[in-house]
């Protein structure tokens, strides 16, 4: 889960493609502009604590799709952010998640 802090909302997503440097979400749309820079909370799987950082748009396009996954307007918003400010233990801790779930899709559990 992450959430993109708009206008003094917190707006929740899913975070679809996570890395160490970034992230793709995924949230029904709803109108409205992606600004530039985002103020983003990442709950990193396996990690007990909301990690706080601000993102830069990478990317912003719209998909067509069935079912209430689209909202609405049967559309989804998909976002690219690249990570430019974060704490450096929440970026470590992030770095680790990724590199071991990498690990354990090549080679399965130790």
């Amino acid at each position: 889960m992450c959430w993109e802090t708009h206008q003094e909302l917190d707006l929740g997503a899913l975070a679809i493609d996570l890395s160490s440097t970034g992230l793709r979400l995924e949230r029904p749309y709803v109108g409205g502009r992606t600004q530039k820079m985002m103020p983003l909370q990442i709950e990193v799987p396996g990690i007990d604590e909301i990690m706080w950082a601000r993102g830069e748009t990478c990317f912003d396009t719209l998909v067509a799709v069935d079912g209430p996954r689209g909202g609405p307007l049967g559309l989804v918003r998909r976002t690219g952010y690249r990570i430019v400010l974060a704490a450096a233990r929440d970026l470590r801790l992030l770095r680790e998640f990724v590199f071991e779930t990498y690990r354990m899709t090549q080679v399965g559990p130790v």
